[in-house]
This record gives C-alpha cells, sequence and structure tokens, in this order.
C-alpha cells in the first residue's frame, strides 16, 4: 500500500501534462500532406560583398590617393570589400510537393543592396579609391527542400540549388566612384536550412540560406583613365548570407 500511494501521486501529476500533449491541435495537416502546389511570399535581408582575387601587379606611374595625396607608382594596388553591404529582398514562393518530405521550390523576386570596394596602394598601404556598387537584382532561385518529420506544428528543413540572378546596375558610373564596371547575368549555388511553423490559418518559415556566386563578374567596361584599377582585378565573385521568412 505504501508503494501503491505515490505511484498514484505520480499518475495523477502526469495526468494533465498527457492531457495537454494529447488535445494539441495539428494545423493545415491537409495543406501539408494532401496540397501538391503551395504559393506564398518572401521577406527578407542579405549581408553580400565580393570574394576578389587580386593580381597584384605593380603601378608604374604616380597614383593620387583619396584624400588627394599624390604617390609615385611601384606598388600594386588592392582591392577588397572590408565592410559587407546591407540589402532587401521580396520574393514570391512557388512549392510543388514531389513526395512526402521533397519538395521543388522557386519563385520570382527583387534584392538590392550596395557593396563599397576600397582600392588600397600596397598590402596596408592608403586608401586610393572607393567604388560604391549598387545591386539590383532580378532573381529567379530552384532549389530542392528535404524536411525533417513533422513534430507538432514545427518541422525543420534544409535545402540547396541554384539560382540566377540579373543585375540592373553595375555599369561604370563616376557619380558612385565605380570605375570597373560588372557582368549584369549571375548564377549562383545555394544552400541553407529553415525551420516551418504551422498555424491555423498559414505557415510560417524561417531561414538562412549561403549563396556563391559561379562566374567572374568583372567586366572590360573601365573608366577611362582608371585602367591600372580593372589591371589589379584579377576576379570578382559575389557572396551573399540570406536570412528570410517565408508566409505560406
Amino acid at each position: 500500500m505504501k508503494r501503491v500511494i505515490p505511484i498514484l501521486l505520480l499518475a495523477a501529476l502526469a495526468a494533465p501534462a498527457t492531457a495537454q500533449i494529447q488535445v494539441t491541435e495539428l494545423h493545415l495537416l491537409h495543406y501539408d500532406y494532401m496540397r501538391k502546389w503551395r504559393f506564398g511570399f518572401t521577406i527578407g535581408g542579405h549581408v553580400f560583398d565580393y570574394a576578389i582575387a587580386n593580381s597584384e601587379k605593380p603601378v608604374y606611374g604616380a597614383m593620387t590617393a583619396y584624400d588627394g595625396t599624390v604617390y609615385p607608382g611601384g606598388a600594386p594596388l588592392m582591392a577588397e570589400v572590408t565592410t559587407p553591404g546591407t540589402g532587401f529582398n521580396i520574393n514570391g514562393i512557388v512549392d510543388y510537393r514531389l513526395i512526402r518530405n521533397w519538395h521543388l521550390r522557386s519563385g520570382f523576386g527583387i534584392c538590392f543592396g550596395q557593396r563599397d570596394v576600397n582600392f588600397y596602394r600596397g598590402e596596408n598601404g592608403p586608401l586610393m579609391h572607393t567604388s560604391k556598387y549598387d545591386s539590383y537584382y532580378i532573381e529567379v532561385p530552384l532549389l530542392l527542400k528535404f524536411s525533417a518529420n513533422r513534430h507538432s506544428n514545427f518541422r525543420p528543413y534544409v535545402v540547396a540549388g541554384t539560382a540566377a540572378r540579373y543585375n540592373l546596375s553595375g555599369q561604370v558610373n563616376l557619380a558612385k566612384g565605380v570605375v570597373v564596371g560588372t557582368t549584369p547575368f549571375e548564377p549562383f549555388y545555394e544552400g541553407g536550412f529553415g525551420f516551418d511553423w504551422f498555424y491555423y490559418y498559414f505557415k510560417l518559415s524561417f531561414e538562412v540560406k549561403y549563396a556563391g556566386g559561379l562566374v567572374n563578374v568583372k567586366s572590360r567596361h573601365v573608366a577611362e583613365g582608371f585602367e591600372p584599377y580593372a589591371d589589379a582585378i584579377t576576379r570578382m565573385n559575389s557572396r551573399m548570407v540570406l536570412f528570410s521568412f517565408h508566409f505560406e
């Protein structure tokens, strides 16, 4: 009898918690498991810059720094993005359920922001010039999404795929200090993870994704008199980290 009473007390304490678990309402079950096509939109932000490979060719001739100081030639120009830029993106969502846990996701959107490329005289030399690259992308991603098994109204997932982005900006623009142009079309590879939350009327997802540019975006267009700045760069590849909220 002495053993029975503690067991009954434990059962009584556990009963409310058990009952609470049993009555948890599962939202959007038909939408989650039965519907093939889903639609929605994305609002998010991103941090992005360029991965730059420098040629390290010495510049023969005097160079004028950003502050007006004139330096003799002989040192190479070094380009880098010292502070990554930030931006904003809005996308539509078209999601097709392939099988239970696999989805194919695409959409159409816009993505914009700014990156500052600084040119220095030598490795740790003075600042010579700053180019402010505005980016206005039209983008179409194509991603494969794998979701873990659903736990109540929560489910984690991973995504991977590609995205095609077309930059409406990036031309030579002396007003912005852009002396080396960039090519408009940029294919990217993408990968990341996220979490789905199912509510009564909609599904909310939070996602973190990395995108790396697959092509060298440095173009042949150079402002007259700034040829050494173009010669300083061998490759420029875009890279981005995106933080997104998806609503379906």
